[in-house]
């Protein structure tokens, strides 16, 4: 089990320096496939990208992720890349532990909130120099009841799994596909595929067509019904001129609606 490096970051304007120096030191230290936990690891990649380490964390092929709890609040697009669950090799690692160390930290809040700040300095170093030692001692335990619940998930679960996929007849290698193509799909689900937009185009067309088809037939239809079916053309009086250009006035106006 690799060490784990434990750092409480102060956020401010400045702060990704304090971040960065702690990769450069993790990169000197663990060497090549390291993995790295952030709150924002998503969006911190593109800060290493961006550095003076980016070259080297490639190289020696180091990645981010986001820890479990934080990463839930993430978007389902960035949990398909970022999620320990979504990254082969995280296991049972829920990436919390400087979590769990604030929660046991807690004990220490009646005892130092009306103490000075020498009282609280010391208090606090003893407790981490105590949690370091109960760690340490109790580490081949933690690591024998990990292994046994990694065991019982794969003989429990995975049966459970053979069996499921038994039934539907499916194999290992569609389940990485379906994984594949989940990713690609979220990623893709704001673009409109090229097929789609000519597909779309040409259904709008139609509609559009189909609506001229239809007034043209109402007004021709309004047109050939303004005139009775007994219509003869009779030369108007002079006291009928008026009647005359408003009856004109309209037929005009229904041709050109035609």
């Amino acid at each position: 089990m690799p060490p784990q490096f434990v750092t409480s970051l102060m956020t401010g304007m400045c702060s990704a320096k304090y971040p960065l120096a702690i990769i450069s030191k993790v990169l000197e230290a663990l060497g090549e496939c390291s993995l790295g936990t952030y709150d924002i690891g998503c969006g911190f990649t593109l800060t290493i990208e961006n550095s003076s380490l980016g070259e080297k964390f490639w190289k020696m092929e180091s990645h981010m992720c986001v820890d479990a709890f934080h990463g839930y609040v993430h978007n389902y697009i960035c949990k398909t890349k970022n999620h320990p669950l979504g990254i082969t090799g995280t296991g049972l690692e829920d990436f919390e532990t400087i979590d769990w160390i604030f929660s046991a930290s807690n004990q220490l809040a009646p005892v130092t909130r009306y103490s000075s700040s020498h009282c609280h300095h010391a208090l606090f170093e003893l407790f981490f120099k105590q949690w370091d030692k109960e760690k340490y001692l109790n580490l081949i335990t933690m690591i024998l009841n990990n292994y046994k619940q990694a065991l019982g998930i794969i003989n429990s679960d995975g049966l459970i799994l053979q069996q499921a996929m038994n039934s539907l007849r499916i194999h290992s290698g569609e389940l990485e596909t379906w994984c594949a193509e989940e990713v690609k799909y979220f990623h893709t689900l704001g673009l409109e595929p090229e097929w789609d937009v000519h597909a779309m185009a040409y259904v709008e067309l139609l509609q559009e067509m189909q609506e001229y088809k239809t007034r043209s037939s109402n007004t021709s239809t309004r047109c050939i019904s303004s005139a009775p079916s007994d219509y003869v053309f009779v030369v108007p009086l002079r006291g009928k001129q008026q009647t005359y250009a408003a009856e004109l006035s309209q037929t005009q106006k229904l041709e050109t609606h035609r």
